[in-house]
């Protein structure tokens, strides 16, 4: 279990580089007036969001597999739960902002 959670650890940590760099990336697409720097951002965010979900609900389901008390009861555990969850409404908000952006902007969402 000790693995899966530092498995869990890594993937957030790579999904949150991977915001930053979408941000920054964005960011340029709207000062430089580049609409396809910020579609192809948003979808390849999208993309990783995707893979970045399956990934956790695959770990969620090996832990909860091997020790189905260790969801509830471990702290541990469950406080990665959280923050899994929480992350996931940061990548959420994210892709709603872009996607506003490039609506209000006419980027030809």
């Amino acid at each position: 279990m000790d693995s899966d959670i530092a498995t869990a650890r890594r993937l957030t940590l790579g999904m949150n580089v991977t915001l930053v760099v979408a941000i920054l990336a964005v960011v340029a697409g709207v000062v430089l007036g580049e609409p396809p720097l910020v579609l192809a951002t948003l979808g390849l965010f999208v993309v990783a969001l995707v893979g970045y979900v399956v990934g956790h609900v695959t770990l969620h389901r090996r832990i909860a597999a091997e020790n189905p008390s260790a969801v509830t009861n471990d702290g541990t555990v469950a406080s990665a739960l959280g923050l899994i969850r929480v992350n996931l409404l940061l990548y959420g908000g994210f892709v709603l902002l872009v996607v506003a952006l490039a609506v209000t902007q006419g980027y030809g969402v």
